[in-house]
């Protein structure tokens, strides 16, 4: 918390102490730090803003917030980075099949499963996707 006092508006120490907390679970705190960073747009480039997207995707779905988490994957599905990419995939399938609507989770696992072999989610999709049809 210094850092970011000694750092106001400033992406990187803010971003730091979200993913801090997302790495120890403490999610309802790291919510509140991602949504601040959107808020103060502190993000200054395309890679700032798929890392908060991945890791606030990450921290909705883990709140239980499944349905809210699809608009940060959305924003990594056009991404050049395969682990983003891939788990943004994974997840947004995973939450349509969940709702049972198969024909969706097939959509979202097919984008990344023949990268199977690049990211463990991508090999998620590709198993996933497998077992579909």
């Amino acid at each position: 918390m210094k850092f970011i006092a000694l750092q106001p508006n400033k992406f990187l120490p803010q971003f730091n102490y979200a993913e801090l907390l997302t790495h120890s679970n403490e999610f309802a705190k790291a919510a509140s730090e991602y949504v601040g960073i959107v808020k103060a747009g502190l993000m200054a480039d395309r890679h700032d803003s798929e890392e908060v997207a991945f890791y606030y995707g990450w921290t909705l779905w883990n709140l239980n917030k499944k349905e809210q988490s699809l608009s940060e994957w959305s924003q990594l599905l056009q991404s050049d980075d395969i682990y983003y990419k891939s788990a943004a995939a994974y997840f947004s399938g995973k939450y349509y099949l969940d709702r049972h609507d198969g024909a969706k989770a097939k959509e979202f696992f097919g984008l990344v499963s023949d990268k199977a072999n690049k990211s463990k989610c991508a090999a998620y999709c590709w198993n996933r996707l497998k077992n579909l049809k």
